[in-house]
């Protein structure tokens, strides 16, 4: 079974390389560099996602806030009938 890629592995594997000094071919860092790119895209997506829940979820607590207000108010009204 293969590994599984992660950004820290990468990352790890750039370091060592640069740390021992290995000689590496132009083609793995571009490969290396072309990973990177594809699963900082994958989390860019996800961040994209989790804002956009945010903001509907922020939008719902703001409509739940303003019928309570309403409700508050014609509590208040009631009282004084």
């Amino acid at each position: 079974m293969e590994d599984k890629v992660t950004i820290d592995s990468i990352l790890e594997t750039m370091k060592g390389w640069v740390e021992s000094r290995t000689p590496i071919q132009p083609t793995l860092w571009l490969d290396a560099a072309q990973k990177l790119i594809a699963l900082l895209s994958d989390l860019d997506d996800v961040l994209i996602e989790a804002k956009m829940k945010y903001e509907r979820l922020d939008r719902r607590r703001s409509q739940i806030i303003e019928f309570i207000r309403i409700a508050k108010k014609k509590a208040d009204l009631k009282q004084y009938e």
